[in-house]
């Protein structure tokens, strides 16, 4: 099939191999080189197809690097956040989940279209124009058996996004519903506050045991111990590896030859000899590399068959060092895990005695061994007794703080005037924040986003009624004044909001559909690789 596209091969200079497989990145990740592949570690299921470890890894690493490059210092943010990689693994099983809806429903995708596609594909460019020599080598470089391989891949894709249209096409915005976001959005508002502070309603009376054990029991969650785990590990890096495969002058040569270009400047042609030592040390790196992670995959899977690490060493002594760790809790923040989450999250849900996947981490191949786990515990009253004392004196004053607040702020609505009474009666300053929208960044506020988004549900005068606790201050707020945005909006601005809650609509539509198709098809999760379902 396609075969029109498909002609000589031609060998790709070193530098141009990384530019064209980093572009080519998100595509493979996504469809993977094959589907049901029988991994003993897979992240997910979907029905009979499986979702490998090494797709989901993949994909995690795309993901944040592709975050990395738009948002710079900020990704990391993101990347930490313990739900970036339950996303990662829910897009790759969303989008098997819609290939098989688009398949039902037999979404078609022609030989055309995969053409078109794949011929305006600009990895496959020279000059501007497709070159099928070029699309032939990078797709052999990537691993792909044959080229219909991946361009049955690009089908697949095509009909999923032919059914994302179909979703997509199938919501309108009125003029109405522009009209209220306008005013829900640029709306604006002013608000006065003042803080209490809870240091005035401190006491050093120590309350009897008693009291400290019913607050302890109300509150062991406050002193759960974090799990702990020990683990054996052993590290490998390329740089250690030996290749014992030889590049005969002959496979340089022939090297040369198809890359004749790639040493031609203008009309002149660099002599083989001057190029040679060049192209043999490119070779062996490539070579070096693909006998590497040949290498390692053999060694885990015989690691898996010996069942640990010691017993393998036992029929391999000294194949490699094995170095094992403290008992570490989860929650320390000096533990050799806590820069990766994604490998902090592996570690945790494995159990005892188990074998992780291989794991990049550093620049270095890992094999974690888990060799002791001590599940998360509520310790005992004694054990933290102090802890308990010091944390009942602390919410005993904010208490009474919150206590003597309620009983003088009991009102609903009031004037300026009398909200500034009230701040004299707790010895302190009324502070004035300048209209705001309701995404506005408030810097001058000391409150949580939440705070400021309950203003607007009232109106001018009203009084925030349950006070908030910031720290060890309370905080009670009221609305000076809530200024309404202009009816009348630019076409700019019109077509923001319609493009606005259109991708709303979809969003919610989409996430809709995906829940629709889980109830119809079997997803399992693999625990032991994420848990954040």
């Amino acid at each position: 099939m396609l075969t029109s596209i498909r002609k000589n091969n031609k060998i790709l200079n070193a530098v141009m191999w990384v530019v064209l497989v980093a572009f080519l990145a998100t595509i493979f990740v996504v469809w993977g080189v094959g589907g049901k592949q029988s991994e003993s570690y897979y992240a997910a299921r979907v029905n009979d197809q499986i979702i490998t470890y090494n797709d989901y890894r993949k994909a995690y690493e795309s993901k944040a690097n592709e975050l990395r490059t738009t948002l710079g210092e900020y990704a990391e943010q993101i990347i930490k956040d313990n739900t970036f990689s339950g996303i990662v693994l829910e897009n790759l099983v969303n989008t098997q989940l819609l290939l098989l809806e688009a398949n039902r429903l037999k979404i078609p995708a022609g030989d055309t279209e995969v053409v078109e596609y794949i011929r305006n594909e600009s990895a496959f460019m020279t000059d501007g124009v497709f070159d099928p020599e070029r699309y032939m080598q990078i797709l052999s470089y990537v691993g792909y058996r044959s080229p219909s391989i991946y361009e049955n891949e690009i089908k697949d894709m095509i009909k999923i996004n032919k059914l994302q249209q179909l979703l997509n096409n199938s919501f309108s915005v009125t003029d109405e519903e522009i009209r209220r976001e306008h005013i829900h959005t640029n709306s604006k508002l002013s608000a006065s506050y003042f803080s209490v502070s809870d240091d005035a309603y401190k006491t050093d009376v120590p309350p009897d045991k008693a009291v400290l054990e019913d607050y302890y029991a109300k509150n062991q969650e406050r002193y759960r111990f974090a799990p702990k785990i020990k683990v054996k590990y052993a590290a490998f890096s390329i740089d250690n590896f030996t290749n014992k495969t030889e590049i005969t002058d002959e496979a340089v040569r022939e090297r040369y030859t198809a890359a004749i270009a790639d040493y031609t400047d203008g009309d002149s042609v660099m002599p083989y000899d001057e190029v040679k030592d060049e192209i043999r040390a490119s070779m062996e790196e490539e070579s070096k590399k693909n006998a590497y992670r040949n290498h390692l995959y053999s060694l885990y899977r015989d690691i898996l068959n010996a069942s640990n690490l010691t017993a393998y060493l036992v029929k391999n002594p000294g194949a490699f060092e094995v170095q094992e760790s403290e008992l570490l809790a989860e929650d320390d923040p000096f533990a050799f895990f806590q820069s990766d989450p994604e490998l902090k999250k592996i570690l945790f849900t494995a159990s005892k005695a188990e074998i992780t996947p291989l794991i990049d981490f550093q620049g270095a191949a890992y094999i974690y061994e888990i060799t002791e786990r001590e599940n998360s515990k509520i310790p005992s009253f004694d054990a933290v007794n102090n802890s308990v004392e010091a944390d009942w004196f602390a919410d005993a004053a904010f208490n009474a703080a919150l206590d003597d607040v309620n009983a003088k702020v009991n009102v609903d609505n009031i004037s300026y005037g009398e909200f500034k009474s009230l701040a004299e009666q707790f010895e302190t300053d009324v502070n004035t924040i300048q209209p705001f929208r309701r995404n506005d960044i408030l810097p001058d506020a000391p409150w949580v986003k939440e705070l400021a988004f309950a203003l607007f549900k009232g109106d001018e005068g009203d009084i925030l009624k349950y006070p908030e606790r910031i720290g060890n201050r309370i905080y009670v707020l009221r609305i000076e004044k809530v200024i309404p945005p202009p009816e009348n909006y630019t076409e700019e601005e019109k077509d923001f909001l319609f493009q606005y809650l259109l991708s709303v609509k979809r969003e919610d539509a989409y996430t809709a559909f995906i829940k629709s198709l889980r109830v119809k098809h079997k997803v399992t999760m693999n625990p032991n690789i994420i848990n954040s379902y």
